[in-house]
C-alpha cells in the first residue's frame, strides 16, 4: 500500500506550554537566532570612522561600504564621521558625528517594523509612506526612534532626532507628522516644527522650528545643563530603574537605553582613534 504523504498539525497553546524544558529552549534559540541574522539593511555610504559591533561582541570593528546590517547591531560615528544606512524596504536612515544606535527590526501585524534605539547623537530618517490593505496610509507607524525621554513613531516622514548629553530629546521634523510619546502625554510634531522634551518630562508643545534655538545651542545648553544638574540628573535616571516606566511600550528597552546613556555621560570622551 502507498504511504501517504505526512502532515504537519498545527500545535495548541497547550502542547506548546506541556513541551520539556529542554526542547521551549532550543526552539527560542532557535527563533532569536533567525531575528539576530536577518540582514534589514546596509551601509550606503560613509566617511571618517563608523564602527559596528553584535550585540554579544565587546569589541566594535570598523564599517566598509555596503556592510550588511542585522538586528541587534550596534553602529557607532566618532568625531567628524558619518553614515548612511539603507534598510531593505527603502528606508534611510542618517548618523551624524558621535552618535550611537542599536537597531531592532521585527514583527508587528504582520509587518516588519525598524526601532531605532537613539543612545546618543543625532539621526535623520527618511521614512516612506505605505498603504495598507484597503491602499490607505497604514495608521501604524513604519518606524519608531527610541530615546531617553521619549518615543517618535512616524508613517511616512523626515525628521531629526537628537539625544542630548543631559538625557533630553530634541525633534525637529522637515516633512509629514511624527507622533511624539512621552511621559504621561503624546503629542504631534507636523512639518517646520520643533519639540523639546527635558529629561524623563512630558513633551513640550511644539513650535516653529525657525523660532527656536540652534541646533548648535541647544546642545550647547544640554551641556551646561549637565555639567550643573549633574547629580539630579544622575538621581532621575535611577528612579526610574528602580520603579521602571509604565509609560513606555517596553520598559526592558527604557532601561536597557538609561544605563547606556548614563555610561555615556559619565565617560563624556570620545574614545581614542584605533
Amino acid at each position: 500500500k502507498k504511504e501517504e504523504p505526512s502532515v504537519l498539525k498545527q500545535e495548541s497553546p497547550a502542547t506548546r506550554d506541556n513541551r520539556p524544558t529542554e526542547e521551549k529552549k532550543i526552539v527560542v534559540e532557535d527563533s532569536l537566532s533567525t531575528i539576530f541574522e536577518q540582514e534589514i539593511g546596509r551601509i550606503k555610504k560613509y566617511s571618517g570612522t563608523v564602527l559596528i559591533k553584535n550585540s554579544i561582541e565587546k569589541e566594535f570593528s570598523k564599517i566598509h561600504k555596503d556592510t550588511l546590517l542585522k538586528h541587534g547591531q550596534v553602529v557607532k560615528t566618532r568625531e567628524r564621521s558619518t553614515a548612511t544606512i539603507e534598510f531593505n524596504n527603502g528606508d534611510i536612515l542618517e548618523l551624524y558625528p558621535n552618535t550611537i544606535i542599536t537597531l531592532d527590526y521585527r514583527k508587528f501585524r504582520s509587518e516588519m517594523r525598524s526601532r531605532i534605539m537613539l543612545k546618543i547623537g543625532r539621526i535623520w530618517t527618511q521614512v516612506k509612506k505605505r498603504l495598507d490593505d484597503q491602499q490607505e496610509l497604514s495608521r501604524f507607524s513604519n518606524l519608531e526612534v527610541y530615546t531617553l525621554s521619549a518615543i517618535a513613531g512616524v508613517r511616512g516622514t523626515a525628521f531629526h532626532v537628537m539625544q542630548g548629553v543631559d538625557g533630553s530629546v530634541r525633534i525637529d521634523v522637515d516633512e509629514g507628522i511624527v507622533e511624539v510619546k512621552g511621559r504621561q502625554k503624546s503629542i504631534r510634531v507636523k512639518k517646520e516644527e520643533t519639540s523639546i522634551i527635558p529629561l524623563l518630562e512630558k513633551p513640550n508643545e511644539a513650535v516653529k522650528t525657525q523660532e527656536t534655538q540652534t541646533i548648535s545651542q541647544w546642545n550647547k545648553d544640554c551641556e551646561k545643563n549637565l555639567k550643573e544638574n549633574a547629580e539630579m540628573i544622575a538621581e532621575k535616571l535611577i528612579e526610574v530603574i528602580k520603579q521602571g516606566d509604565q509609560n513606555f511600550e517596553s520598559v526592558g528597552n527604557k532601561v536597557n537605553g538609561i544605563a547606556n546613556t548614563l555610561q555615556e555621560i559619565v565617560e563624556k570622551k570620545e574614545e581614542p582613534a584605533s
